[in-house]
């Protein structure tokens, strides 16, 4: 008593639904895992880049406040008598990298002229070409990519229970051709 193609048929089609939605669920999980490589690699909107870039200007005119708050510190240990206005004071040390020789950090440079600094950034920004197509604003990447990365953890488990509970019946996907139909 053998397989008739009859049974064979009705076997490989209650197996490839199981097939199917093992692909189903295959495929949700690629897509994911493509739309968060995109939030990695899809360049900034401009008011991104503009943002990082002040936070940057920001954090270099910080530094200049606390060296300048630091020299001036100084000034009040010392005896204002033996001050002198002739030479570089400690004052100028902010201004340079190395007491002592005549150029000015760009620390000094960002400290003191942050705010025309970032208004040159911000111009340049706009009038320059930006790539196409960007991803979305960083706040949203982040929230969309908690929400996918959740996502591909669900859909894996899915598919491993799929796979498992399968087993168990002695399925084995793995041998139920993507496109199962019976040729007999």
């Amino acid at each position: 008593m053998g397989i008739t193609a009859t049974k064979l048929k009705s076997i490989l089609g209650m197996t490839k639904g199981f097939r199917d939605e093992y692909d189903t669920l295959t495929g949700r999980i690629e897509a994911a895992e493509q739309e968060l490589h995109n939030l990695a690699t899809l360049p900034l909107t401009r008011d991104d880049a503009y943002a990082y870039l002040v936070e940057c200007i920001d954090a270099g005119r910080g530094e200049y406040a606390a060296n300048l708050s630091r020299e001036i510190a100084i000034l009040f240990e010392r005896d204002p008598m033996t001050l002198q206005t002739h030479s570089p004071s400690e004052l100028l040390k902010p201004w340079m990298f190395d007491a002592g020789h005549n150029f000015i950090a760009p620390v000094a440079i960002i400290g003191l002229f942050a705010d025309v600094i970032k208004k040159a950034v911000k111009d340049h920004l706009e009038s320059m070409p930006w790539p196409a197509p960007c991803g979305p604003p960083i706040a949203q990447r982040k929230k969309r990519q908690v929400e996918l990365v959740k996502l591909v953890g669900v859909l894996q488990a899915e598919r491993e229970e799929l796979k498992t509970a399968l087993r168990k019946q002695g399925i084995v996907l793995e041998d139920i051709p993507a496109e199962a139909e019976a040729e007999v």
